[in-house]
């Protein structure tokens, strides 16, 4: 894994150079338009002998959404061509897993500036702040 994973590891440096994008350890820093930003954390994990990179973004903590629309969440993962909103550790998150062999440059900027986009679009409206 360790060959594939610094071969992401590149990978991702391009895309973060290409896209301006603040590379730091674990994460991702994403410049929005109106001077807001998006945190995207990058994990890597092993499913079934496959090495995986998690990509993921906080909205914000579930003990501040109503439950109607943590539903409203639930049922935009329909609409969603990256990704799914999740829940972690009491956190609205937008999460995508890819394989890292065979990734792609394109494919890691589609689904790093959507992630960052959508999370920032609800964490606006669902909180009107600017948190992650």
């Amino acid at each position: 894994m360790d060959s594939v994973r610094a071969q992401f590891e590149q990978l991702i440096d391009g895309s973060a150079s290409e896209h301006n994008w603040v590379r730091e350890e674990g994460h991702l820093v994403v410049s929005l338009p109106q001077g807001r930003r998006q945190q995207v954390d990058v994990e890597y994990f092993d499913h079934d002998g496959l090495p995986m990179v998690r990509f993921h973004t906080r909205i914000g903590s579930t003990r501040q959404i109503r439950s109607e629309r943590l539903v409203f969440a639930l049922e935009l993962n329909w609409t969603l061509p990256h990704g799914a909103m999740a829940v972690h550790a009491e956190t609205l998150a937008i999460v995508e897993t890819m394989a890292l062999a065979g990734a792609r440059p394109e494919k890691v900027a589609s689904v790093v500036v959507f992630l960052a986009e959508m999370a920032d679009r609800y964490e606006k409206s669902f909180f009107g702040q600017d948190d992650y």
